[in-house]
């Protein structure tokens, strides 16, 4: 039987540009715990940009690694975060 890996963790380490660009950024979507780690670990948001994250499950792995969790989606889905930040300016304005 031949096993096949259908699905793998990468960590990647940002480079520079990327850390400036997500410094940057209004808003980071996260749609899974260890991208919620690889955030933490790699310390490079600021205070300003919102976290949105795709569910619950995910919205606590952020929390446990020490991000605070700006949004969750109500649909667990990339559409449903979208939704949550067009809701969420909306009501900032």
């Amino acid at each position: 039987m031949d096993a096949v890996d259908a699905y793998r963790t990468v960590a990647v380490e940002p480079t520079a540009a990327q850390r400036a660009q997500l410094d940057r950024a209004d808003a980071i979507l996260l749609a899974s715990g260890s991208a919620a780690r690889s955030l933490a670990a790699a310390a490079v948001r600021s205070e300003r940009t919102l976290v949105v994250c795709i569910g619950p499950a995910t919205a606590e792995a952020a929390r446990a690694a020490g991000l605070a969790v700006d949004l969750v989606a109500e649909d667990a889905t990339g559409q449903g975060m979208i939704h949550a930040l067009v809701t969420h300016f909306g009501e900032s304005r």
